[in-house]
């Protein structure tokens, strides 16, 4: 140890490997974030980008941690319409509780994958990805994003946002999904 300095090898937080990052393609130019909600998206979550006017806009997809609970939000707000392609609920409110959140309206069981649709009477997805976030980044207005147009390996049960078959197949063979 050097004089003075006191080395701490251990990890500070958490790290959660979901793809080969050696084998990420990302964007050279940001896109400028669309949505205004509270929080934040994470890595690998679904956006849809006008690559002309470099805008993007989250493609709201969460995964039910529980009944009506989810873990992280990704974009989601209140008075949402959300449908998991059979039912679909209107997100009257959100709490926060212990380990997440609660969606007020949602039913549903654990491991659902809901989409967020247009109207009550939805169940297409609003939004469908074109690209995936690169970094985590707080959502707001205007807040650039870096899109990735490309990535192998990725293992979709650890994803922050879960994509849909449809989302898959939408993003096409530039990405490539694990389980």
């Amino acid at each position: 140890m050097a004089a003075g300095y006191k080395f701490d090898t251990t990890p500070q937080v958490n790290i959660r490997e979901y793809v080969r990052w050696e084998t990420v393609k990302r964007g050279s130019k940001g896109a400028n974030l669309m949505d205004n909600a509270e929080g934040y998206i994470f890595p690998l979550t679904p956006l849809k980008v006008n690559l002309e006017t470099l805008e993007a806009t989250i493609c709201v997809r969460v995964k039910l941690t529980d009944a009506g609970k989810v873990e992280y939000l990704n974009g989601l707000k209140a008075g949402a319409f959300l449908s998991d392609g059979e039912n679909t609920y209107e997100v009257t409110a959100i709490n926060e509780v212990d380990g997440g959140y609660e969606l007020v309206g949602v039913e549903g069981q654990a491991g659902d994958v809901l989409f967020e649709v247009e109207g009550a009477e939805g169940k297409e997805a609003k939004d469908v990805p074109t690209h995936l976030n690169y970094a985590t980044t707080k959502i707001s207005d205007d807040e650039t994003v870096t899109i990735l147009y490309g990535a192998e390996e990725i293992e979709e049960h650890k994803l922050f946002a879960p994509l849909t078959d449809a989302d898959k197949e939408a993003l096409g063979d530039r990405f490539y999904f694990i389980y």
